[in-house]
């Protein structure tokens, strides 16, 4: 909002003197400006033209009502200019170009080629359908591709963004890269150590390599990072459901079966409640034939 000027002043006023001190929000302040003047791909333009606001008397009107309703103009204003005169492709910058674009790329693509029994990018529900292990490009979905596109011409010019290096991450993840995942997810860690979904994504990211490589202690790293993020998000659903996965693959079926009823009770009529209440059951399954 600060971006294209559509902030409440005052509070905006605030905002931008704290942006101007603060290293994280500064560089979360520069990537929206750069994916507003970045230039649009082909599947962002034909969104683009798809919209109310491709129409030239759509767009002016929309702006001479926020005009009526300001105040006092400030200097995030300037950014309605070129929104009004502009044609489809441009207004494809302010619409599907904004600083969460890329994490709806990713969103859409783990939901499009689901390959982790785990829950990431804050996607809509999908059963696993493909094996585990890494693939070839040219099967990976093309908003995964169009994702790393993007993170990678943000990447060269914020190479130290937690939030970019988290959504490179999440992309690894998705396209079963666990070594790069967990590379660049701990220097975003390093970076902003208190951020819950850099800490949820790093424990799915060693979940997954103990998972292919077999190494019982990854799982235990995991759930350190996941209890972390817990701490800070304590009713999130994906960050409850993977935590009774990672408790089930190490073992802790006790627990797990408690973290599986906590996570029902906060998610229990959706796809991913349906998922759960199966695995719910396996581990029931398996706890009958456990030694004693």
């Amino acid at each position: 909002m600060m971006a294209v000027g559509l902030a409440d002043p005052a509070e905006a006023e605030t905002l931008w003197q704290h942006a101007a001190t603060c290293d994280w929000c500064g560089a979360v302040l520069r990537e929206a400006f750069q994916d507003l003047v970045e230039p649009p791909t082909e599947p962002e333009i034909e969104v683009a033209a798809s919209t109310k606001l491709a129409n030239p008397r759509e767009r002016r009107q929309m702006a001479e009502s926020l005009a009526v309703q300001r105040r006092r103009p400030w200097p995030g204003w300037r950014w309605l200019v070129p929104l009004v005169a502009a044609p489809a492709a441009a207004v494809t910058i302010f619409l599907v170009t904004g600083p969460d674009a890329t994490e709806r790329l990713l969103a859409r693509a783990y939901h499009e080629q689901r390959t982790s029994e785990f829950r990431l990018a804050r996607a809509d529900y999908d059963r696993v359908t493909l094996e585990m292990g890494e693939r070839s490009a040219f099967s990976q979905p093309a908003s995964l591709l169009e994702a790393q596109a993007k993170l990678a011409r943000q990447l060269k010019t914020h190479p130290d963004s937690p939030n970019i290096l988290r959504m490179q991450g999440e992309a690894d993840l998705i396209a079963h890269h666990t070594s790069a995942a967990i590379e660049s997810l701990e220097k975003a860690h390093d970076l902003h150590p208190q951020d819950a979904r850099i800490l949820a994504d790093l424990g799915v990211a060693f979940a997954l390599r103990g998972d292919t490589q077999g190494q019982p202690a990854d799982y235990h790293i995991a759930l350190d990072d996941l209890n972390q993020s817990l701490h800070l998000h304590p009713a999130d659903p994906e960050l409850l459901f993977n935590r009774a996965l990672v408790l089930d693959k190490a073992q802790l079926y006790d627990q797990a079966l408690q973290a599986w009823d906590e996570y029902l009770k906060i998610d229990g009529a959706s796809a991913w409640a349906t998922e759960a209440r199966t695995r719910r059951a396996q581990l029931l399954e398996k706890m009958k034939t456990r030694k004693p």
